[in-house]
Order: structure tokens, then C-alpha cells, then sequence
């Protein structure tokens, strides 16, 4: 495999992880906001048959050295070089939230590249005022104000009264190391964000994953994104608000491999 030495240009970059076997197709996992490639770890994990790659965005966990970002277009020139270092002709890409927006534009930029798209709990386009507004919370209304209302609308009522439950504790931690450039970045970056015209076009199989109870990506904006595509289909997980991943991992990964079992047919069903 091709080494990160070779790429100067990657070196802000940690190496992704992998697990599977490499001449099984690829699915590469793309993380949401202020978070990291750890959230994918147990749908990861119930994803066998596939080589899963997952990588930390630049301006998130392992890569917080690298410079904030300066929109999602610069993400998906990332997630490129990422295909080139790992020499992948093509990928299937999850995205969740933010991750999804990434998905969507690398797919737009490198469509020989994407095989398909599963994007949870994502949209086709973000509101501006929203995402601009919330860019600038960390700094006016302080740490603690801003990390009780992003839970909140990351999870379930349920979940967050668990004082035990890891995937609040994971998330308030990363919550809790954000800065205030990384905070304004993420949120600006998807202000910005409108995929609307190139969805219109893309001819590879999509999948739009709603959680029934996500406050902040509904299921009816899920609809959107997925009537946005011409092979668009929409499923909606019970129990679940906006980071499927960590909430209800299992289900998330039965509905990957079974999208992906339809991509990957013979004789493919999506098509």
C-alpha cells in the first residue's frame, strides 16, 4: 500500500482505520461534527464481509492538529486523497450529519469513485441562517449552555438520563475538547452546503437513514435528501435521534448490510 510519506500534502492526517478483509468491497465511514472516527465503532464492527475503513476529519479527533476546515469541498478533497493513499478504485461511503454532506460532494466531484451512498441522518442542503447562527454559540453563550443543547439534540430523552451510557460520555468529552474555531468551522461549513443540483444528476444508488426521534435532521428533510436523487430510498430507524451510530449501532449496521448486500448483487436490485 501506498505510503502517507509519499503524500506531503496528507501529512496533517492520522492513518484511517481498518478492519476486513481487503479484497472484500470497501465501505469507507465518515463521521459527523466534533466527533470522531471512534463513533463508528460498533456499526463498524457488525459490518463483516466488507473491508470498513473509518478516518478522523481534518480539525477532529486524531487530526486536530490540522488547520479548522474551510468547507466541506476541501473535506472531500481529503476523503480523494484518502482513496489514492489506500489505492481504492471505487467505495461505498456512509455518512452521518456532517459526514454525509462529504459523502455527497466527494461523490459529486469523483463519481467513478463512489459505488453507492448511505447517508444517515444528513440533508441535501443545510439552513444557512441555522448553521450560521449556531457558528457563533460556543463563544456567546459559553462551554456548558452550547454542550447541554448539542446533546440534546444528538440523543434521546432515555439515553442522556442513563448517567452510565458511553455514547454520552464519548460525546460530551469531544464536546468538551472542541475549540472555538473548530466549533464556528463545522457549522459554517455546512451553512454553505447545497448539493441539490448535483444529486439531480448522480445515477448511483442512495440511501437516506432518518432516526425517528431526530430533533435536528427530521424525517421529513431525510425525504428530501432522498428525493434529491433518482435512485433515492428512504428508511427510518425506531428509537433513534441524530448519531444513529452511537444510539443504536446494530440496527444501523443490519440496514448497511442489507443496502449493500443489493448494491453488491449480481444482479443488483439498486440499479
Amino acid at each position: 500500500m501506498t505510503e502517507y510519506t509519499e503524500h506531503p500534502e496528507y501529512t496533517e492526517h492520522p492513518e484511517p482505520a481498518e478492519s476486513g478483509d481487503r479484497r472484500e468491497p470497501a465501505v469507507l465511514l465518515v463521521h459527523s461534527a466534533l466527533l470522531d472516527q471512534r463513533m463508528w465503532s460498533a456499526t463498524a464492527a457488525g459490518l463483516s464481509g466488507y473491508r470498513v475503513i473509518t478516518y478522523d476529519l481534518r480539525g477532529h479527533g486524531s487530526a486536530r492538529q490540522a488547520a479548522p476546515t474551510t468547507g466541506i469541498a476541501q473535506l472531500a478533497r481529503d476523503l480523494d486523497e484518502l482513496t489514492s493513499i489506500l489505492e481504492l478504485d471505487t467505495a461505498d461511503v456512509v455518512g452521518v450529519s456532517l459526514g454525509g454532506a462529504v459523502a455527497q460532494r466527494f461523490a459529486a466531484d469523483r463519481p467513478a469513485r463512489v459505488s453507492s451512498l448511505a447517508l444517515v441522518a444528513t440533508a441535501v442542503r443545510f439552513p444557512a441562517g441555522t448553521m450560521t447562527k449556531r457558528a457563533q454559540t460556543l463563544e456567546l453563550q459559553g462551554r456548558a449552555a452550547v454542550r447541554d443543547t448539542t446533546l440534546r439534540r444528538w440523543f434521546s430523552a432515555d439515553l442522556l438520563d442513563d448517567a452510565g451510557a458511553e455514547p454520552v460520555r464519548y460525546a460530551r468529552e469531544q464536546l468538551d475538547r472542541t475549540t472555538v474555531e473548530q466549533w464556528k468551522a463545522a457549522w459554517l461549513a455546512l451553512a454553505a452546503f447545497d448539493n441539490t443540483g448535483a444529486a439531480a444528476v448522480a445515477d448511483i444508488p442512495v440511501l437516506g437513514i432518518a432516526g425517528e426521534r431526530d430533533p435536528s435532521t427530521p424525517a421529513e428533510v431525510v425525504r428530501e435528501l432522498v428525493a434529491a436523487y433518482r435512485q433515492g430510498t428512504f428508511t427510518q430507524l425506531r428509537d433513534a435521534s441524530h448519531l444513529i451510530p452511537l444510539e443504536r449501532p446494530g440496527p444501523l449496521a443490519e440496514t448497511l448490510r442489507s443496502f449493500l448486500a443489493a448494491v453488491h448483487s449480481p444482479s443488483p436490485r439498486l440499479r
